[in-house]
């Protein structure tokens, strides 16, 4: 998947939790809440928290 930029493994995201995610892609130029955001885009199927509702239903995109 193609987020804001940059490509991310949407098979190997869906093998981790999105602390996991976000601590290995803590490199890529994006903040946190980027990063959670594209975790949740490519894996719709999480138990989404409040969090995870308000990034997907409000993308957060180039903040």
């Amino acid at each position: 998947m193609l987020y804001n930029g940059v490509s991310f493994n949407e098979d190997w995201a869906k093998t981790k939790t999105v602390e996991e995610f976000v601590a290995h892609e803590g490199h890529h130029d994006l903040s946190e809440k980027q990063l959670k955001e594209a975790y949740y885009l490519m894996n719709p199927k999480v138990k989404k928290t409040e969090e995870a509702k308000k990034l997907v239903e409000k993308p957060l995109g180039s903040e």
